[in-house]
């Protein structure tokens, strides 16, 4: 079964590219962390709620997930999830790449060497095996189409696509109209879903310091 993190960032790659599509690309890192917090809640080993607490210390054999449950038990903070979320930026920036690199070791992605501006070395993660993905969103897309009930887990991926602006991506094949429906439906749903609603202030925080930053020196 695939984490939580790992489901975002399937959606989060164009399939033949291996880049991450534009408009998830601001977004990404920071719901990255969300969804490892999220997945840590599910594994019973946090309490979401404010401030978040650990219940639960025992290892989970997922290395980045085991990283981030001892940096909040070494920080010690009583704080809410917006918080934790903004904390894990800086020392887990490279999760995407962590993320992937893994995917490449399951066989659902490969690895491609590529330069930025013709001189800068990184790394491309096109689609080795797409049924994983394509399994996932037939399912997605049911309960959407359908209005079906779901779980906790369904949920909050919901709401991390629709705050990296990824829930078009299901519907690439939909007609216009009753794709625009479709996405309205989700973002109704997951408006007050607690993980994804944390990511988007945050991501508004970061927004508006930039903006201040940028006023405060012209």
């Amino acid at each position: 079964m695939l984490t939580l993190m790992e489901e975002l960032m399937l959606f989060a790659l164009q399939d033949e590219k291996g880049t991450v599509i534009w408009s998830a690309a601001g977004p990404l890192g920071t719901a990255l962390c969300g969804a490892a917090l999220a997945e840590l809640m599910l594994r019973e080993k946090l309490l979401i709620s404010d401030p978040v607490s650990i219940i639960n210390t025992t290892l989970t054999d997922d290395p980045i997930l085991d990283e981030i449950l001892g940096f909040i038990q070494t920080k010690g903070k009583l704080k809410d999830i917006k918080w934790w979320i903004g904390e894990l930026q800086w020392p887990f920036r490279k999760i995407d790449k962590q993320i992937a690199e893994r995917l490449v070791l399951k066989g659902i992605l490969r690895q491609e060497e590529a330069k930025i501006l013709w001189l800068f070395p990184t790394h491309h993660y096109p689609s080795n095996d797409p049924a994983p993905e394509m399994q996932l969103r037939n399912r997605l897309v049911e309960i959407i189409v359908n209005q079906q009930t779901h779980d906790n887990r369904t949920l909050i991926l919901l709401s991390l696509l629709n705050r990296c602006n990824l829930t078009d991506k299901l519907f690439e094949t939909t007609e216009k109209t009753l794709r625009k429906q479709y996405v309205l439906w989700v973002k109704k749903l997951v408006e007050n879903e607690p993980i994804g609603k944390a990511v988007q202030e945050k991501l508004d925080d970061d927004t508006a310091a930039t903006m201040a930053a940028v006023t405060a020196t012209t």
